[in-house]
């Protein structure tokens, strides 16, 4: 177990650098995506919103689809 840490352990330290950058930009595409996916609003995730009790709920879901592919 120790001898497969150590080849793992100089696997991944020369990345380490960028973990923090890979990570972001995977996170980026992924809201992204699930933002892109709810343009043009849907009239069903609007009742959803409504449904859960959400105020606005039309003006809410735009502000959710928009914020997700911002971010």
């Amino acid at each position: 177990m120790e001898k497969l840490n150590d080849i793992l352990e100089k696997l991944a330290s020369p990345l380490k650098r960028y973990s923090n950058c890979l990570l972001r930009i995977g996170l980026g595409i992924s809201f992204f995506l699930h933002g892109y996916g709810k343009i043009p609003i849907q009239q069903d995730f609007v009742d959803w919103l409504s449904s859960k009790g959400i105020p606005f709920a039309e003006t809410t879901a735009h502000l959710i689809a928009w914020g997700e592919m911002i971010s």
